[in-house]
């Protein structure tokens, strides 16, 4: 028997093809689906190959395995056929193949559930987020995404090119103002500052995105968005609380500015993006901040208190 794809069938499978894997949990928040009947309804998009699941096998919990949930290719047909997205967007484009690392992505996109829902907290904040994975993303003259960066030091003349995990902004609809931060996930599969300076490392990150204050890069997101931004800030998420403090240590030795920002996966499932768990420029001796500064709530909801809620692994 067909099944029947309603409205809100397309909503989740579009999140899929622009986030590429979400656990089910993530899945529950964006959309604010009760667990059950939204498990019920994947096994049954699953049967018609809408969707493809699979199991998390890295750092499992007792009790069932979490649910991995990504596009099948009968899912990007239908979402091409409704125009949801672009004819010519492959499989390749959306699927989970093209993810080199789960965990990572998993990672950035427990960040991007909660900026999904951080209007739940302060109801005038808006979140827009950019991935140079989207397949909804607009395309420059030279086929790069707008957060690909690729652009020659002001001060050395030397080529910096990188991909920020996450570019996303936090617009203010009542102060008129809006704030541009990077995402680095931070999983500690390299060494945080390696002898032969590898371009991977964090220490060469922290490099990089000097390097594009100094040419005010910025300029081209304040295009986009049609407002006026003074700077950004870089926020740097570890996977652990050990590589935390490595990671703070090594920015506050090369004396880096205080618009890099530190956390963990721990505090940010517990408290929230929002909430102040940020260490500014490595000091994680002194108060944390809130990326919300003088507009976090007191008292601050937690994720559970906004329905954002994903489980620690």
């Amino acid at each position: 028997m067909a099944l029947t794809v309603n409205a809100r069938d397309i909503a989740m499978l579009t999140t899929l093809a622009e986030h590429r894997l979400l656990t089910l949990h993530q899945l529950a928040a964006i959309h604010r689906k009760n667990i059950r009947a939204l498990r019920r309804r994947l096994r049954e998009l699953r049967e018609q190959g809408m969707i493809e699941t699979d199991t998390r096998a890295f750092g499992r919990r007792r009790g069932r395995p979490e649910g991995i949930i990504s596009l099948g290719e009968p899912g990007l047909q239908l979402l091409k056929k409704e125009s949801a997205i672009r004819a010519d967007v492959l499989f390749d484009g959306v699927g989970r193949q093209g993810v080199l690392c789960l965990e990572h992505q998993l990672l950035v996109n427990d960040c991007r559930v909660h900026l999904a829902g951080i209007g739940r907290v302060v109801p005038t904040i808006n979140a827009q987020f950019f991935s140079h994975l989207s397949p909804f993303a607009d395309r420059l003259p030279d086929g790069r995404t707008l957060v690909q960066e690729q652009f020659q030091a002001a001060d050395t003349g030397e080529r910096v090119q990188f991909v920020p995990d996450g570019v996303f902004s936090l617009s203010h609809s009542e102060l008129g103002k809006t704030l541009l931060f990077f995402l680095e996930v931070d999983m500690g599969s390299e060494t945080v500052a390696s002898p032969q300076g590898s371009k991977k490392d964090l220490r060469q990150k922290v490099v990089n995105y000097r390097a594009l204050w100094v040419a005010r890069r910025w300029g081209r997101y304040a295009e986009t968005w049609g407002c006026s931004l003074k700077g950004f800030r870089v926020l740097v998420l570890t996977s652990t609380h050990s590589r935390l403090a490595s990671a703070c240590r090594m920015v506050q030795d090369m004396g880096a500015p205080d618009y890099v920002w530190l956390a963990d996966r721990r505090r940010l499932l517990g408290e929230g993006i929002w909430a102040s768990i940020w260490s500014r420029g490595g000091r994680n001796d002194l108060p944390a901040d809130s990326i919300l500064g003088s507009q976090k709530p007191a008292p601050c909801p937690s994720p559970a208190d906004v329905d954002l809620a994903v489980p620690a692994v």
